[in-house]
């Protein structure tokens, strides 16, 4: 018989460089029920998910918005997380 674990992404996002790329990947979707997801994944990786009532807070925020995420709750939680939002070309966008 095979044995088979439950894969936990959050236990491989040990790392601030791993937790970002991974929110990179998320936000390349634009898709916000996706990028809220994967902002609740990394707080669960860095133990935020459950004692940080600003962290809790926008997540909830983010998760009730939806694929609707405005860019004030992206901002704020990017500010919750420590980081801040900016503007990068696409890998495939041609040069100027």
């Amino acid at each position: 018989m095979i044995e088979t674990s439950v894969f936990d992404v959050a236990d491989h996002l040990d790392d601030p460089e791993a937790q970002r790329e991974f929110l990179c990947d998320a936000l390349e979707t634009g898709e916000g029920a996706y990028i809220a997801h994967a902002f609740s994944i990394v707080a669960r990786a860095r133990g935020e998910d459950a004692g940080d009532d600003q962290v809790a807070g926008m997540l909830a925020q983010a998760k009730a918005e939806g694929d609707g995420m405005t860019v004030t709750t992206l901002a704020a939680l990017c500010d919750a997380f420590g980081l801040v939002p900016c503007v990068v070309p696409k890998p495939d966008a041609p040069a100027d």
